[in-house]
């Protein structure tokens, strides 16, 4: 008799018939919004979309959290670049733009998550 090899359950979100949750991605959208008036709060839905995504893998999900983890990093990105061009004075425009940019990617995405709908492109750049 063959030994049984342990069954690995399926995340929550990968099993037959089940809808994935979308909480934690409200939440780190939440978080993301709030960091316009706080900006540590962002941080904090950075690492909830590290550790959540592995659950909703495969799922439509999976793309709200790559878009929100690449979006966190090219508004940081963007930031230094215009903190180190606010000295020649074209920094401060270099920043409303990635804060106006900041706004516009945390409102596509957390609408597109409350109608139900995928991110087409989670690597896109708008």
């Amino acid at each position: 008799m063959a030994p049984s090899i342990p069954e690995t359950p399926l995340p929550q979100g990968n099993r037959p018939g089940a809808r994935p949750d979308a909480t934690l991605a409200h939440v780190a959208y939440g978080l993301y919004a709030a960091s316009v008036l706080v900006g540590v709060t962002a941080i904090a839905g950075l690492l909830l979309c590290y550790i959540a995504r592995r659950d909703v893998r495969a799922t439509w999900i999976e793309g709200h959290y790559r878009w929100l983890i690449r979006g966190f990093w090219l508004y940081f990105l963007i930031n230094l670049l215009g903190m180190a061009l606010v000295f020649i004075g074209v920094g401060w425009l270099v920043l409303g733009l990635a804060m106006m940019w900041w706004i516009y990617r945390i409102a596509i995405g957390w609408l597109r998550l409350y109608r139900g709908e995928a991110i087409p492109d989670p690597a896109s750049f708008i």
